[in-house]
């Protein structure tokens, strides 16, 4: 699991994190979903902390986050 290679949910999980989920979870929620990805840890916890610093960094809401996932999806 990549960052280049990231889906609709890889995405939507992000914008979850963003919103006030916990890495734990967040991490949890890539491994149901994604087995394989167990060796990235590191790589999905740093995403989704970094999402969250952005998010608030810039004070974005869920309405900008729900547009950016449907921007990508």
């Amino acid at each position: 699991l990549d960052a280049t290679r990231m889906t609709r949910k890889d995405v939507e999980v992000v914008v979850r994190q963003a919103l006030g989920v916990s890495p734990r979870e967040c991490v949890d929620w890539f491994l149901e979903r994604a087995p394989h990805a167990v060796g990235h840890y590191r790589f999905i916890v740093n995403h989704c902390r970094l999402a969250k610093q952005l998010a608030q960094d810039r004070g974005v809401t869920a309405a900008h986050l729900e547009m950016a996932g449907r921007m990508m999806g």
